[in-house]
């Protein structure tokens, strides 16, 4: 549950349909279902439209206090939801400022700025991916038809509506074109917000032709399977029709809507009066026993029924499916129609990946109003797919709701690292499902913005069965090997270490130096900085690891989450010579806060050592999206060797020496796939060549940072980019 009110703010304005508000009332009485707190803000809410609010949220049911005014905004807010269709650069400035931004089926310049973004209708083909596409997560009918079969034995009953307000004048031209008698009943629906001129006059006309007309219809989504088809433009009600069950034909009022209808897959007649003409052309054929009368097209209809089941299995409409993320293939053509069944599609964003290492959470630094850091609980949202669906008059929750009510936002007001810029300046690197990436515009680092913190499953298992699953082997049984690689490790560090003690009159035969290991496992390079002469210590949020380490090995070492955890008093109050942390920096939910403790604890000249993945490895380049994606849920920045030197010395690091390791020629596009794995194309001419290139040209997928402590006050001298020897390993 999301601790703290939701402010959803919709559009009211004339042009932009009712389908925003209508939904917009929805989701705040659905969130409340689900005792999650829930109001409504329309941006210069005119006086006059203040009663046609009040009418139609009392026509959703929506109760008690609900709508916020402009002197009510300065509070505070756990998220807030923006479902505008077009958000201006003021009010998303405006909003911003107060709380995390998520944007549903945005589409205006900013979206690329939102937090989060949730496409609950597929967009145009081209437009930035959002977090989420998924119409499953619409409040979809629970009434539903048997199937897209169309019962033959009476006149067909057609529904036509094109919305709250109808802005293309649709519904007269499309009701005349399809009134044919003996072979349509049909059905016009006024929206609540069409209040032109001609409207009478246009009522009258329908009236006059036999069709039935309805001013308006709350919950017209559990009213759609009482109908055979539905003629309507692409929206909302395309999407509910089809997890009704109900096949439905487009009309759209200009050609932005079109285009939408045709890549979504959709059978439009096109666009207008002249669409409103054609869908006659393709919906009837002449009588043969009588040339002047029409028939429904029976060939046409049935595959109508098919590219409607096709869209809604696409889509994840159907209750028993749970994909929720369509993927890019797109049907056959249907010959009937003679349409392309071009999809945009967004590509599946769900990784897959096991959460392997355990976060060191810290507090997140966030907005104003008392919105000081978000609840360290909640192990994740539903899938989209899995969220509930088809949920109506008995129950207003829908997959939507239950979504963002299962939120715990993790949204840094700005870069973790440096403090940055103000929220969402920092432009979008990677969307996926649970999170997005940013990257600082000031010092380059990317970093994470989770809807909820990543499970932990940093334990025993993790030692043992997935680690055996990656390298064939146990943690344990993989020690001896860990030791070595370790020893030359401190190759690099022991100088450093020796040097500082020297700087300070110290006299290494005295004492040993001392050094913390931060994320030690089960303890392998604690092994060898004591068989390399240090007096080591450990750290590790792991009891059975920590356990290993104090008994087995018999090395002091605490367990706990650096820097939350102090560090004992029994590991010595004079600090650390070094202090390591291998593959665990990134881990740093606030690795600002983690950097300066690391300075506080260490010596003057101490050496601070640690490893991490690289995004400008050869992986990285091949595709940083991919590599995001990849990457584990609890890595909360992704570092690079190019930016790190710039980084340390803002928090009084001089780096000394860059090791770049990890390289892996078969990751290599192109040339990769020709390599592969095995140890005997490992030892290939071809294998070696690109190995080298690699090595030359910094390409590997890991880095190792040796630095130093500068006394405090004093400026380390600029470097050059990576701001230290570079190495490869």
């Amino acid at each position: 549950m999301m601790h703290g009110p939701l402010l959803v703010v919709s559009t009211f304005e004339k042009g932009r349909g009712g389908g925003h508000l209508v939904r917009s009332l929805v989701l705040i009485r659905s969130l409340r279902s689900l005792k999650q707190e829930a109001y409504l803000h329309i941006p210069a809410l005119a006086s006059q439209d203040v009663p046609r609010l009040l009418r139609m949220a009392q026509e959703e049911r929506l109760e008690g206090s609900w709508l916020i005014e402009e002197r009510e905004l300065m509070r505070t807010w756990a998220c807030i939801i923006l479902d505008r269709f077009s958000t201006d650069p003021e009010i998303f400035a405006q909003y911003t400022a107060l709380a995390p931004l998520i944007g549903i089926d945005e589409g205006g310049p900013r979206r690329k700025r939102f937090d989060f973004l949730i496409d609950l209708l597929p967009g145009p083909a081209g437009r930035l991916p959002p977090n989420i596409l998924s119409p499953s997560l619409l409040p979809l009918p629970e009434h539903r038809r048997p199937s897209f079969v169309l019962p033959r034995k009476q006149a067909l009953k057609v529904l036509v509506s094109f919305g709250a307000e109808d802005p293309g004048d649709l519904t007269l031209p499309v009701c005349l074109a399809l009134q044919v008698p003996g072979q349509t009943a049909l059905t016009a629906l006024f929206g609540r917000l069409n209040q032109t001129d001609a409207k009478e006059a246009r009522r009258a006309s329908l009236e006059a032709a036999g069709i039935r007309v309805r001013e308006g219809m709350a919950e017209l989504r559990e009213h759609l399977a009482s109908y055979d088809l539905v003629l309507t433009h692409f929206g909302l009600t395309a999407f509910e029709s089809l997890a009704a069950r109900v096949p439905v034909l487009l009309l759209s009022p200009g050609a932005y809507h079109e285009k939408l209808a045709v890549q979504a897959g959709f059978i439009s007649g096109g666009i207008g009066e002249k669409g409103a003409r054609r869908l006659r052309s393709l919906l009837f054929t002449p009588d043969p026993q009588n040339r002047t009368s029409l028939l429904l097209n029976e060939k046409a209809l049935r595959a109508l029924g098919d590219r409607c089941e096709e869209i809604r299995e696409r889509y994840g409409l159907k209750p028993e499916q749970t994909s929720g993320y369509p993927n890019r293939a797109s049907g056959p053509a249907n010959a009937v129609f003679g349409l392309p069944n071009r999809v945009s599609g967004y590509p599946n964003g769900a990784s897959g990946l096991p959460n392997r290492v355990s976060g060191y959470q810290n507090t997140t630094s966030g907005y104003p109003n008392g919105v000081s850091g978000y609840p360290n609980e909640g192990n994740g949202p539903p899938n989209g797919a899995q969220a509930l669906s088809g949920k109506g008059l008995s129950s207003p929750v829908h997959g939507l709701s239950a979504l963002l009510a299962s939120y715990t936002l993790r949204v840094p007001r700005s870069c973790p690292v440096c403090g940055g810029t103000g929220p969402a300046e920092d432009p979008v690197c990677g969307r996926f499902p649970d999170r997005t990436y940013r990257r600082c515009r000031r010092c380059g680092m990317v970093y994470l913005l989770r809807t909820s913190l990543p499970p932990i499953e940093y334990e025993k298992e993790y030692f043992f069965s997935f680690y055996k699953q990656q390298y064939g082997k146990t943690y344990l049984e993989d020690l001896p090997h860990l030791v070595q690689y370790g020893k030359k490790r401190l190759r690099y560090a022991k100088p450093l270490v020796w040097s500082a003690r020297r700087a300070r009159g110290e006299d290494p035969s005295q004492s040993p130096a001392r050094l913390l290991d931060i994320g030690c496992a089960y303890g392998p390079f604690l092994l060898a900085a004591r068989e390399e002469g240090f007096l080591p210590f450990g750290m590790d949020p792991a009891e059975d690891a920590v356990r290993y380490v104090q008994e087995e090995l018999h090395i002091p070492a605490c367990r706990g989450f650096f820097p939350e955890t102090p560090v004992p008093e029994g590991f010595g109050s004079e600090g650390f010579d070094l202090i390591s942390l291998w593959y665990v920096v990134e881990h740093f939910e606030q690795p600002a806060a983690v950097l300066a403790e690391l300075y506080r604890l260490l010596k003057p000249g101490g050496v601070l050592a640690f490893s991490s993945p690289s995004g400008s490895g050869i992986s990285g380049r091949r595709s940083f999206s991919g590599f995001l994606e990849r990457s584990p849920p609890d890595h909360w920045t992704v570092w690079s060797p190019g930016r790190t030197g710039r980084i340390l010395r803002s928090f009084g690091f001089r780096l000394k020496t860059l090791v770049i390791s990890g390289h892996h020629p078969e990751r290599f596009p192109g040339v990769g796939r020709f390599l592969g794995t095995g140890a005997g194309r490992k030892s290939g001419l071809a294998y070696g060549l690109v190995l080298w290139i690699s090595r030359i040209f910094h390409l590997g997928d890991t880095f190792e940072v040796y630095a130093v402590k500068e006394p405090a006050g004093r400026e380390p001298a600029v470097r050059k980019s990576a701001g230290g020897i570079c190495k490869n390993d």
